[in-house]
């Protein structure tokens, strides 16, 4: 049985292999939070604006 290889001892390794599929978790949170709150200001002025409150 072979001992584990490390990243290093990888011959042609692919460098994207080494990039985490997911995302950091703050990201996405970030992400999602700027999207709701961009959706719920375009829904404001959209109803603002066909109610003629301006």
């Amino acid at each position: 049985m072979s001992p584990l290889k490390t990243s290093g001892d990888r011959v042609n390794a692919d460098p994207e292999d080494d990039l985490d599929p997911w995302p950091d978790p703050m990201v996405t949170a970030i992400t999602a939070l700027t999207a709701i709150l961009v959706g719920a200001l375009l829904v404001i002025l959209y109803l603002a604006s066909s109610l003629n409150l301006w």
